[in-house]
């Protein structure tokens, strides 16, 4: 029995992977696709070519005022806009009017903050790290400023290593591998009698469902870590990035697999419900697409209210991100007290799919 289980779980297991190896569109979108991100990012980061509005309070500090005059000449790049206090400049933030602030600190050794409305936004970030990038590189080349202000320049302000600024990036090119691992899994359903011969051949010849499910499921999670993989390896390579800790990257791994068997089960559950393969294909990817274009920040929500930021925040992807950006960023583990929110939120989708998809089986098959 053991040995029969084992046979059929390898060969459903090798024959998805091979079909998923030899199909040019997902090989396109899950191999050349993020390089492609990759590379534009890194020319917007080096090549703006948007107006970013930038706040400030006026400051009679030396290297403030000259960050301020640096942006003002660059007029085509940045729009400046004065504000009386902090206050006025933080609800102009919020509100806004502004995209990112320049904000001075003069409490210890002086240093200047460039700050957008929510750094963990792929967008506003890409905003911090323009501006950052624009600011320390000018200063740094003013011969007019002493070097004790070129040096806490240069040690307070962000680097400008590509490598290290496509760290806001990373969870967004591991949803997007995530993405391309699910969003076609009509092959997975098992109960759609009449456009594929799935169902009937499996109790018709001896073969175990499970074996098939099994077996498709990790030839997917395989190749979901393989598309990983090389991203990473071309970020190293080719833009010197320097990933997190051989723990932190365990972490990151066991993370993508959970949440590639959470939208598997969701597919298993959908296919009980769907059994058109089509259809189903259509409906599982706008599911998993909406969660993937809420991370970037792309749809057109400038003020999202509390209980769509809240939304946003249960939705598998929204979890996930979180998660990657408090391993990736700031240094934290998988059971540290601010991500385990986010890890409950996880394992109850995970929980809560596998029990429906079961009962979902059950159903079917009687």
């Amino acid at each position: 029995m053991n040995n029969i289980f084992i046979r059929q779980l390898k060969g459903f297991f090798l024959a998805t992977l091979k079909i998923q190896l030899r199909n040019p569109v997902i090989l396109i979108l899950g191999f050349i696709l993020p390089i492609m991100i990759i590379f534009g990012y890194s020319y917007v980061v080096n090549n703006n070519f948007s107006k970013i509005r930038v706040g400030y309070v006026s400051k009679q500090t030396t290297h403030y005022k000259k960050a301020v005059e640096y942006l003002n000449q660059n007029n085509r790049t940045f729009e400046l806009k004065e504000s009386s206090s902090e206050l006025e400049l933080n609800i102009a933030l919020t509100n806004d009017q502004i995209d990112t602030k320049l904000w001075y600190s003069s409490s210890g050794n002086p240093y200047i903050f460039v700050v957008s409305k929510d750094s963990n936004n792929l967008k506003n970030k890409l905003l911090e790290i323009v501006l950052t990038n624009e600011i320390n590189t000018q200063l740094l080349k003013d011969q007019s400023l002493d070097d004790k202000i070129r040096t806490k320049v240069q040690s307070n302000l962000v680097t400008t290593k590509i490598g290290e600024l496509l760290e806001p990036l990373l969870p967004v090119l591991l949803s997007f591998a995530i993405l391309v691992c699910c969003v076609s899994m009509g092959d997975l359903n098992i109960f759609n009698k009449k456009d594929n011969i799935a169902l009937r051949r499996l109790f018709a010849a001896p073969s175990m469902p499970i074996t098939y499910l099994l077996g498709q499921s990790f030839a997917r999670v395989l190749f979901c870590l393989i598309q990983i993989m090389f991203m990473f390896i071309v970020m190293i390579i080719l833009f010197g990035y320097q990933p997190p800790s051989f723990i932190n990257m365990a972490q990151i791994f066991l993370l993508v697999i959970l949440v590639v068997c959470i939208f598997i089960q969701q597919n298993i559950t959908l296919s009980a419900i769907i059994k058109s393969g089509k259809t189903l294909t259509i409906v599982n990817s706008v599911i998993i697409g909406i969660q993937f274009i809420l991370i970037t920040g792309l749809l057109p929500i400038n003020n999202p209210t509390i209980y769509t930021k809240f939304i946003m925040d249960i939705l598998p992807f929204g979890a996930f991100t979180k998660i990657i950006n408090n391993i990736t960023s700031g240094g934290m583990s998988l059971i540290s007290w601010s991500v385990t929110p986010s890890i409950i939120i996880l394992f109850a989708w995970f929980a809560f799919l596998s029990f429906v998809a079961k009962k979902s089986y059950q159903f079917n098959r009687d």
